[in-house]
């Protein structure tokens, strides 16, 4: 064990018999199956096995088990509905099967689960090809990628059928608490984080893509949710950039507006979400979670990298109001992020005292 865990173990004993009666953060069900946003340390899973077709939602929770209280369930469109019409839920239903096997082996660590469906990995053939689609997201020069016109109409109609089908299946699904939304991404599962290099913003113009066209389309995506009744929604927000200029200019402000309207719609089931949490937030990040916190209710955070796994950071999280930490996988479990279970109880303790 190194220094840093030796010191954190330490401090995790004292505060267990200083704090011995506190209640641990966990996610409980009630007694009517109502359902609670997640609270404490949840692990998000790896892209990486995502892409690869090997995403195992337990990965994480079984290296280091009795410590978390929640699980990121990723999938992809292309898993979901692979031919226009015809559902395969099978990815959902199997990684809830195996959430309830942990949680009975695991009475007093039990398990909530959040959705987050993939559009940018392994999308559909058809969504592809609808609206005169899809248009190439430019990495750099070896790199590329292809997406659906998110912003079109034939786009958001698909999308929104695919929710009401889900939302049939599992908003009465007690261990799914949360679902993200995720239909208007370019790049990674955060609708507001874009690819807006020169080819990139080419390629978008000349399928028709405007400002006022994805502003529209951040927009629809929080009614695209409305069929789920009892489940929690997750938006991810970062600072808006403006493209019709053929150069990205920041707008801050409608950011903001789009966080207030979603949490008006959602109201306490609105989960306020950003995935560049750090020791010190980043210009474009401190509008964003001051806003957060004068909203108030349940607030989700990724670390922007995992070296960002500090305890400074958690602190900065929690001042803000941040209750769901999602947390990168661990090494050990073939993730970036250098920690053991010693450094997990550390954090949840900060989070807990």
């Amino acid at each position: 064990m190194n220094t840093i865990s030796t010191i954190r173990l330490n401090f995790f004993l004292v505060m267990f018999f200083i704090f011995g009666c506190s209640e641990r953060i966990t996610n409980p069900i009630d007694n009517n199956n109502n359902k609670h946003p997640l609270k404490g340390l949840v692990t998000m899973g790896s892209v990486a096995d995502l892409r690869s077709g090997n995403f195992n939602v337990l990965k994480e929770a079984n290296i280091h088990p009795d410590i978390y209280s929640g699980v990121v369930i990723r999938t992809t469109w292309g898993e979901l509905e692979p031919q226009q019409g015809q559902f395969n839920f099978s990815s959902i239903r199997n990684a809830l099967h195996d959430i309830e096997i942990y949680n009975n082996a695991h009475p007093n660590y039990k398990l909530g689960a959040k959705l987050r469906i993939s559009t940018t990995i392994n999308p559909p053939d058809w969504i592809l090809n609808l609206a005169n689609g899809p248009v190439e997201i430019v990495i750099n020069e070896s790199l590329s990628y292809n997406i659906g016109l998110f912003w079109t109409e034939e786009y958001h109609q698909a999308w929104r059928r695919l929710q009401f089908k889900l939302a049939e299946v599992f908003d009465n699904d007690k261990l799914l608490q949360e679902v993200c939304i995720t239909s208007p991404a370019m790049a990674t599962d955060e609708p507001f984080v874009t690819i807006f290099n020169q080819a990139t913003i080419k390629n978008l113009h000349q399928k028709g893509f405007t400002d006022n066209a994805f502003k529209q389309a951040l927009k629809t995506a929080i009614d695209d949710y409305t069929c789920w009744e009892k489940t929690f929604i997750d938006f991810s927000f970062n600072t808006y950039r403006e493209i019709d200029s053929g150069i990205p200019v920041k707008n801050i402000d409608f950011t903001i507006e789009v966080i207030k309207e979603f949490k008006n719609k959602y109201e306490e089931r609105a989960v306020l979400s950003n995935h560049g949490l750090q020791e010190e937030l980043s210009i474009g990040a401190l509008p964003i979670y001051k806003t957060f916190y004068e909203l108030g209710g349940a607030v989700a955070a990724q670390t922007k990298a995992p070296d960002d796994l500090t305890e400074q950071t958690f602190k900065v999280g929690l001042q803000y109001g941040v209750s769901e930490f999602e947390i990168w996988d661990s090494r050990n479990a073939g993730g970036y992020a250098n920690f053991d279970i010693n450094d997990l109880k550390y954090w949840e303790s900060i989070i807990n005292n």
